[in-house]
């Protein structure tokens, strides 16, 4: 997943604007690492842009992960995955 290139402000602290469905999210942290991550997880839908949890629930991520493999893994381990979830 592609997120934009940090700044870094006149204050020191670093920030990236992200465009999230249609809205302009400014992200914020002390370090360009920090901000990077926070930004990432943003972006992910894991964390929403208020530090409050995401959208994603942990099912919807595994069916996610299992779709992304699909094609690579074998279909008793696909199974197997879905047991577990």
């Amino acid at each position: 997943m592609k997120i934009p290139k940090a700044q870094k402000r006149t204050s020191g602290i670093w920030f990236i604007q992200l465009r999230l469905d249609g809205r302009s999210i400014t992200v914020t942290a002390e370090t360009e690492a920090k901000v990077q991550a926070k930004a990432l997880a943003i972006k992910s839908g894991i964390v929403g842009p208020e530090g409050m949890p995401g959208k994603k629930t942990l099912g919807r991520m595994l069916d996610e992960y299992i779709d992304a493999r699909s094609n690579v893994l074998s279909l008793s381990t696909i199974r197997g995955y879905k047991t577990i979830r």
